[in-house]
């Protein structure tokens, strides 16, 4: 039985008007209604007569949590899933992002351009070009769209490599680089500063990294940005890459703001991601709230390997910077892994991974489509300066899909 039902998302403790359209003929016949709540709770039954194609009733969605729509004409069966949400998370909007990728400026293959256009053709809504000890081809990113509406977000970043620390760490949206910092007396008086006020709490070996780590976040958030700590599971070498006494010690003082609980790794590799997701529930219970992101780490678009693989879903008033951060600092980032031809594996606060479970099966697959159809768009710009005005038309399709999906208006 093929048929459409929106709102798919709703708002929790109220009723709401859901429309049920066929695309057979099913005028005159009598439907069967039955809403299911997934977490238990009174199963509402209605019998409707089909008028025109569409049927509609006000049903009652208790309390936030999945529910089930079945529907029965005759001999034919269907069912629908729908979400109700208290209002807090219902006006926020579900969008996809990755704050580390790579291009041809440092150890990718496409250009940071063709990188963004390419993201968004996968869905993602807010990215940052991430470059290794480059802050400017993020620059070069944005500028490359600054002229034209487009539902993506590019945001400045760079992977940063201080001298004789092996910690990876992002500065996502920061307003200068970071790597440019190093060798400035700005940077070598301040890490020895740092060295000696903590260094009774840390080993010799490894004072110079933590100090050195403690000042690039702290100077990450005094240009208004987000420090994060990459993939500290990494093996490689023979070896994790980072001294796990430093990873302890990072955990400990809480000095980064986010940790990329799910990075960049092939599927021989994701052992990496299991064990950063272990670390990270013990140090929660240990030390405090760890918010998270996932992240391709991608090196290139188009040869199959990472980009798309790991990405993060943030519930935020927009994708501008600020309720991004916003979103990572109250939590509401989800971390996910979707290695292709397995099933998806999401990772985060209980109550936002439930919702983007729903979200990456039911809403996600869809409106990505309009996402695709604008990210060929925005590489076609990239070549030809042309074609804005039906960039700005797409970009608004994709938000149009959503409004309907949630039954709202903005």
């Amino acid at each position: 039985m093929d048929f459409k039902v929106f709102p798919r998302i709703v708002k929790a403790g109220r009723r709401t008007k859901i429309s049920v359209k066929f695309a057979s003929q099913h005028d005159g016949v009598s439907a069967e209604l039955t809403l299911i709540p997934s977490e238990g709770g009174d199963v509402f039954k209605e019998n409707l007569s089909i008028k025109r194609n569409i049927v509609s009733s006000e049903l009652f969605f208790s309390k936030e949590m999945e529910y089930t729509l079945m529907l029965k004409c005759g001999t034919d069966e269907g069912s629908v899933r729908l979400y109700a949400l208290e209002d807090d998370l219902f006006w926020l909007k579900p969008l996809k992002g990755d704050l580390h990728m790579h291009t041809d400026q440092s150890d990718g293959e496409d250009t940071p351009a063709f990188a963004a256009a390419s993201s968004r053709e996968i869905g993602m809504d807010f990215i940052a070009i991430t470059d290794h000890y480059k802050y400017e081809p993020s620059i070069e990113a944005i500028h490359a769209f600054r002229d034209i509406n487009t539902g993506l977000n590019i945001f400045p970043g760079e992977e940063i490599h201080p001298p004789g620390n092996r910690v990876h760490m992002i500065n996502f949206g920061g307003s200068q680089s970071i790597n440019k910092m190093f060798g400035s007396p700005e940077y070598i008086e301040g890490v020895k500063k740092i060295e000696k006020i903590t260094g009774h709490d840390i080993p010799e070996d490894i004072r110079h990294s933590c100090a050195s780590c403690i000042w690039c976040f702290n100077r990450i958030r005094k240009i208004n940005g987000i420090g994060v700590f990459c993939h500290p599971h990494w093996f490689v070498y023979n070896k994790y890459d980072v001294d796990e006494r430093i990873t302890e010690y990072l955990f400990k003082t809480g000095c980064f703001d986010v940790l990329e609980l799910i990075g960049g790794y092939h599927k021989s590799e994701t052992e990496s991601n299991g064990l950063t997701v272990a670390y990270w529930a013990d140090r929660q219970l240990k030390y405090r709230k760890i918010p998270v992101i996932g992240s391709g780490d991608s090196h290139g678009v188009t040869n199959g390997r990472l980009f798309g693989w790991y990405y993060t879903v943030a519930f935020a008033q927009s994708n501008a910077f600020e309720d991004i951060a916003e979103a990572v600092k109250k939590f509401r980032t989800t971390a996910v892994e979707a290695l292709p031809g397995e099933a998806v594996h999401v990772y985060g606060q209980f109550r936002y991974v439930k919702y983007a479970y729903f979200l990456i099966r039911e809403y996600f697959p869809i409106r990505d489509l309009e996402c695709a159809e604008e990210g060929k768009l925005l590489k076609e710009y990239i070549n030809s300066g042309k074609g804005a005005e039906k960039i700005s038309k797409t970009a608004k399709k994709a938000d149009s899909f959503r409004k309907k999906f949630f039954d709202v208006i903005k």
